[in-house]
């Protein structure tokens, strides 16, 4: 028999699910344990559970406001009368997770992190990277989504524990069977579409850049593509009236938050996925993009780049602060209908590192 497993996240939502239906599928016993029925950051709606257990410690109600003290002896609760469990948490940060670590730890059970945190995400204060060192001592080792999350992990403490690529993936089959159509370069045909942006939108995304960007390209080409911008946030208004300033309000249309099965219809309908971030762990709409055969212009600083994004392959790269340079690869994927194919058919070379099948295959190597 496999062994058990219990995964910890604020909330599960749709990527959560592509993950630990994947275990199930290879007959691993799964609890999944989420702190809310609600999450903080996203809109999503994720109610399927697909064979595994899942446990929610507070119905309806925001970590916001929630006692960390409340947190800890919840999940400390649900997770002592489990021995023959092993134990992945996400949210290291949080003290509820550390001393509930702690606890496991020191009953000898094991216990790992999942993390996606790079060290270029931002500047790094000493004392806090010292601090980080020991949130991250009681873990055996952890499941991270790229290369240089497993260096910085090493920086911190976790050299000499094993860190295995494969925590940030999702369901490639549940992607292209939502979208309704075919991947790319098969599809929509290439004339017919568009530019898209999926994303939060919160400072981080470099939003405003990316319009500076399409500016740029709109002013080079006679019938510019548009650009579609999925997602919700607290910048909505302000990106509104940019769009407006920068006269392209026929041209960039925000659509507001659309759950996972409209993101692969979107990108069912788009010739590049563009990913201007200037800070960004990962990216997992990568995995989505690659999934649909769409090449992705992004940031150097997107975790995803590590393995996923290969230049001149399957999409490129360029720095956050360099408009033109992304104005420049729109021109030409939208222009040089022969480079888009050969994008296209080139993520077929990537897209397998995003598959949950990578995520068992990580979990598998960390608990053997």
């Amino acid at each position: 028999m496999k062994p058990k497993l219990l995964f910890l996240w604020e909330n599960i939502g749709p990527m959560h699910q592509d993950r630990l239906s994947a275990l199930i599928e290879h007959d691993y016993q799964v609890v999944g344990v989420e702190v809310t029925s609600q999450s903080n950051t996203y809109s999503w709606v994720s109610d399927e559970t697909n064979g595994y257990v899942k446990k929610t410690l507070f119905l309806n109600q925001s970590t916001h406001n929630l006692s960390q003290v409340k947190i800890m002896l919840k999940l400390m609760l649900t997770c002592i009368p489990l021995k023959e469990h092993h134990f992945f948490f996400c949210h290291y940060e949080q003290p509820y997770v550390f001393f509930t670590a702690i606890l496991l730890k020191l009953l000898g059970r094991k216990v790992f992190v999942m993390n996606n945190a790079k060290f270029d995400d931002s500047s790094r204060n000493i004392l806090l990277e010292l601090v980080k060192v020991v949130l991250y001592s009681p873990y055996n080792g952890a499941l991270v989504g790229s290369e240089r999350a497993s260096a910085y992990l090493s920086l911190l403490g976790m050299k000499n524990r094993p860190k295995v690529l494969g925590y940030n993936t999702l369901s490639i089959e549940r992607i292209r069977t939502n979208s309704g159509t075919v991947p790319a370069p098969k599809g929509l045909p290439f004339d017919k579409r568009h530019f898209s942006i999926i994303s939060r939108l919160v400072p981080k995304k470099n939003l405003f850049m990316a319009i500076d960007a399409y500016t740029l390209y709109a002013s080079k080409v006679q019938n510019p593509r548009p650009l579609h911008i999925y997602g919700d946030g607290p910048l909505e208004s302000k990106l509104q009236e940019y769009i407006v300033k920068k006269k392209q309000l026929n041209n960039v249309i925000l659509h507001g938050f659309i759950q996972s099965d409209d993101i692969s219809k979107a990108l069912g309908q788009t010739l590049a996925l563009l990913l201007p971030s200037s800070e960004e762990q990962f990216g997992n709409v990568v995995i989505e993009a690659q999934a649909m055969g769409v090449p992705v212009l992004a940031t150097y600083l997107c975790g995803a780049a590590d393995e996923l994004i290969r230049d001149g392959i399957n999409g490129f790269t360029f720095t956050p602060d360099n408009p033109e340079g992304l104005a420049f690869f729109m021109h030409e994927v939208c222009q040089r209908k022969d480079m888009w194919n050969s994008l296209s058919k080139g993520t077929e070379l990537t897209v397998y590192l995003g598959d949950t099948k990578r995520f068992v295959s990580g979990i598998s190597r960390l608990i053997d």
